[in-house]
């Protein structure tokens, strides 16, 4: 976040300053940037949404701490500020400022607005200044976590425009120059969101409703016998599906790996026994005959264990599983494979990082994963970590995240390399967790910058809710899907 150091003034509506306002003016006085905050006085809260965060107390039993608790934000001197963050309801005419742009429309309203319709909204941060046209600093579009619940939607949505807004302040600083699309389109606030929040009371308990007859199925695993034209290459589902991996009801499977060693082909998954609540990797062979095993433990840890990445480096077999919960990316080796595994080195401390998938690229070792901060979303941040071999040292890209967008940030299954370029799945959480998948061509990747194209969507086939990941090896094609 290095760059030009500047005052920068946060405007906030009196009665409106939340939690979020005061971890933004946290984090960018650790960049190095005075900071204070000024207070206008702005409308009064809308009746009807004053009522629908009070129904949804009750309801949801969520407090307001979740997103709308009154931060300590002591106002600071009235300094003269080379940029204003613009979070007030009524614009500040002359500034340089940074105004949030939720679909196009600025301010908080327009972004309650699309959380109360249900939308994950494409959000600009946009650069006005006088006499000159808006330009785009910095976009992305956010996880939503929580649609059902408008509270804690809105705490998602605003904790990653914190994020926006602080990665636009470093380009600004850096005098990086605008990003040429998506463009912010300046408009004033549409409607109030009153007639969202009348009607949404209505929605919200049919959708609710629609959701707990959609959780009676759990994750499981589909499998298929291919050859190299899976579905990573062909953009596009088999006609003939999958034959799924049996469960005994107490446990679900997920995350599925493949890895094929001395001839014989195993699956390697994340077991989740409903008794426990906590996940650890288990192994089964997938038979020359088609049949597969029972899975077996194989990796247990005292925190949550998932997405078992396994690979081989010479001699040696290794794997990646998910442990986010020990705020951790860790390296385990196989001792006699695949029963014994013995951790090997913690590749990244202080992450929570979620299914990261090892890749390597340009003579370095590449680590794409999920992460996030207190109060965001896991679903719509691509942080990268790269190092000089696989046991490091690593160090975090140096424009983490490198991609804010809840339909194609998180992995989802290991990358391959496809008529000379990189093809990597991603989820596709636009309409919620493991709605779909994105398949993604790799167009830059170094340490100084990242791109993608999404080459296609993949939304869940033959009855399935929800599909999280999709790998290929061995002649075999796995995914997981919630049904």
């Amino acid at each position: 976040m290095a760059g030009e150091i500047m005052r920068i003034l946060i405007a906030i509506d009196i009665g409106q300053a939340r939690n979020w306002h005061a971890a933004l003016g946290e984090a960018l006085r650790r960049d190095g940037h005075d900071v204070a905050f000024g207070f206008a006085a702005g409308p009064p809260q809308d009746k009807a949404v004053a009522r629908l965060l009070a129904f949804e107390q009750l309801a949801y039993r969520v407090g307001p701490q979740h997103s709308f608790a009154s931060a300590a934000l002591a106002e600071g001197p009235g300094l003269a500020c080379d940029l204003v963050i613009d979070l007030a309801a009524a614009p500040l005419p002359g500034a340089s400022r940074l105004v949030p742009h939720y679909d196009g429309q600025p301010g908080t309203a327009a972004a309650l607005a699309c959380v109360l319709s249900g939308q994950s909204p494409q959000v600009a941060i946009a650069w006005q200044r006088a006499a000159e046209p808006a330009a785009t600093m910095a976009s992305g579009t956010p996880g939503i976590e929580r649609p059902d619940v408008a509270m804690l939607a809105l705490g998602f949505l605003m904790t990653r425009t914190a994020s926006l807004l602080r990665q636009a302040v470093a380009r600004i600083g850096r005098g990086d120059a605008p990003l040429a699309a998506p463009a912010a389109r300046i408009a004033p606030v549409a409607a109030a969101p009153a007639a969202f929040a009348a009607r949404q009371l209505t929605d919200k308990v049919a959708r609710r409703l629609a959701g707990l007859v959609r959780r009676q199925g759990h994750w499981r695993v589909g499998w298929r016998r291919c050859a190299d034209d899976g579905v990573t290459k062909t953009l596009a589902w088999p006609g003939d599906g999958y034959q799924t991996l049996a469960d005994d009801g107490r446990r679900y499977y997920a995350d599925p790996f493949l890895f094929e060693h001395q001839g014989q082909l195993h699956l390697f998954v994340e077991e989740f026994p409903y008794a426990t609540g906590k996940g650890v990797i288990s192994s089964a062979i997938i038979g020359a005959d088609g049949r597969i095993g029972v899975p077996q433990i194989v990796l247990e840890r005292p925190w949550h264990l998932s997405y078992p990445q396994v690979f081989a480096q010479g001699e040696a077999i290794y794997m990646i599983p998910e442990t986010g919960a020990n705020r951790s990316i860790e390296l385990y080796r196989a001792i006699t494979f695949p029963h014994r595994w013995i951790r090997e080195a913690v590749l990244v401390e202080n992450v929570v990082a979620g299914d990261a998938t090892y890749l390597q690229h340009g003579g370095r070792h590449w680590l794409f994963a999920s992460i996030t901060e207190e109060g965001g979303s896991t679903w719509d941040q691509l942080g990268l970590f790269h190092a000089p071999s696989l046991r490091g040292p690593w160090q975090p890209h140096a424009a983490n995240p490198v991609l804010t967008d809840a339909g194609c940030a998180r992995p989802a299954g290991q990358m391959r390399l496809i008529d000379g370029k990189i093809r990597r799945v991603a989820q596709d959480c636009l309409g919620g967790y493991g709605r779909g998948l994105s398949l993604a061509t790799i167009d830059r990747l170094d340490t100084q910058g990242y791109a993608q194209t999404v080459q296609a969507r993949l939304a869940p086939a033959w009855g399935m809710q929800a599909v999280h990941s999709l790998n290929l090896a061995g002649g075999a094609e796995v995914v997981d899907y919630f049904g």
